[in-house]
C-alpha cells in the first residue's frame, strides 16, 4: 500500500522531509505534508487498515458505496516503485493480500466520514472492535 506526497523518507524526520521537498507541488507545505503521512510510522505488524471509498473483490475493483480492510504484514518503508518515472508514492507499508471489501451501508458502526485525512490513527473504541468483527 503506497502512499504519495514526499520524496524524502518519514524515519529521517520532519527537518529532512522538509528540506528535501520544498519547492515540490503536492498542494500544502512540506510540514502539512509530514504531518499528514507520520502516522504511517505508527503503524505495526497485525494492525488493521481501513481504506474508504476502496472496493477490491476477487482482483476487481468494485465501484459504489464500500470500504476495504487489510492487516499490516511489514511496518512503514521508503523506495520508489520501479514501474512509475516520477519520484513519488514511495511511502509504503506491507499488507495482507487477503482483503475484506465491505458495503458501508451494511456496517453502520464504521463511520469513516469522522476521518478524512489520508492517513488516520483510530482510536474510537466502538469503531475498531466493527472492524475486528469483520476481519
Amino acid at each position: 500500500m503506497r502512499q504519495g506526497w514526499g520524496i524524502e523518507d518519514l524515519r529521517k524526520g520532519v527537518d529532512a522531509f522538509i528540506d528535501a521537498n520544498n519547492g515540490r507541488c503536492w498542494g500544502g507545505s512540506p510540514e502539512d505534508r509530514f504531518g499528514i503521512l507520520k502516522p504511517m510510522l505508527d503503524i505495526q505488524v497485525g494492525d488493521p487498515i481501513v481504506i474508504p471509498k476502496l472496493s477490491i473483490r476477487n482482483g476487481e475493483i468494485r465501484h459504489g458505496r464500500y470500504f476495504t480492510i487489510v492487516i499490516c504484514t511489514k511496518v512503514y518503508d521508503f523506495a520508489f516503485p520501479n514501474n512509475i518515472c516520477m519520484q513519488d508514492f514511495g511511502h509504503f507499508i506491507e499488507v495482507d493480500s487477503k482483503m475484506v471489501t465491505c458495503d458501508y451501508d451494511a456496517q453502520p458502526a464504521i463511520n469513516v466520514k469522522s476521518y478524512r485525512k489520508a492517513i488516520n490513527r483510530v482510536l474510537n473504541g466502538r469503531f475498531m472492535n466493527a472492524v475486528a468483527s469483520l476481519i
